[in-house]
């Protein structure tokens, strides 16, 4: 019989298969996977850079905005967002925000 408010604690391989198919769902989105062990992984993701946004501001302001769109673009390629996704014994995967690392 199950008590409320209580769970049955997940296997070790079953933790690790939910958290490997969490990472590959990241990983179809954008994301890097940095390091993974069985209860842990981080993944990183670049920040977006709205394209669209930025070609309208360079055509209204007569290519004036061309120069910040491109610093843009070049601190999008450095930075990066980085998590960390756990799995506890009940098979449920938190995340959490990490610093941003620059990478060169």
């Amino acid at each position: 019989m199950l008590e409320l408010g209580t769970s049955n604690p997940l296997g070790d391989v079953q933790r690790a298969r939910l958290l490997h198919q969490a990472v590959q769902h990241a990983v179809t989105h954008g994301a890097v996977l940095e390091s993974m062990s069985a209860h842990q992984a981080v993944i990183s993701y670049r920040p977006s850079t709205s394209h669209r946004r930025h070609a309208v501001a360079s055509a209204c302001s007569l290519c004036g905005w061309a120069s910040a769109w491109v610093s843009t673009v070049a601190m999008r390629v450095t930075r990066r967002r980085r998590l960390q996704l756990s799995i506890d014994d009940s098979g449920v995967i938190t995340s959490r925000s990490l610093a941003l690392t620059q990478q060169r």
